[in-house]
């Protein structure tokens, strides 16, 4: 490790590129817990952005707090499986990232059905199932 002028060691290491240094709270932002925000400008970003919008829309576009909470978890941990299919399809893989991509997939199952997915896909079934029933004139 190369030495500074004044004596001390300087950290050569690289910082992760998809996060960026989280900005001081404000009462506007919302995402004051001190996680690290990840760029949108990256892919990891866009598709966190998109996910995020996919889950507002579905809990009617006004979340709650706790709505919003669970939906940040959901996509954090949809962001993670993601990348963790990408190493999985690659065949770089191990016995402890298997472990840790089943505990992830059933998290995120069960972030999305505390935001209802469970009840309304029941819902939008039985809709089709009556749907099905009308066309045969059942």
């Amino acid at each position: 490790m190369p030495k500074l002028p004044n004596g001390k060691f300087h950290n050569t290491a690289n910082p992760l590129r998809i996060y960026a240094k989280m900005e001081q709270p404000t009462f506007k932002n919302r995402q004051a817990r001190g996680l690290p925000k990840v760029d949108g400008r990256t892919r990891e970003g866009r598709i966190m952005r998109a996910f995020r919008a996919d889950l507002i829309d579905f809990v009617g576009g006004d979340p709650d707090v706790i709505q919003r909470e669970i939906i940040e978890r959901a996509v954090w941990l949809q962001l993670r499986c993601s990348l963790m299919d990408a190493k999985i399809a690659a065949g770089e893989d191990t016995q402890y990232d298997s472990a840790t991509y089943l505990s992830w997939t059933a998290n995120l199952q069960r972030a999305l059905c505390r935001l209802g997915y469970k009840e309304n896909a029941e819902v939008l079934r039985k809709k089709a199932e009556l749907a099905l029933a009308r066309a045969y004139g059942k």
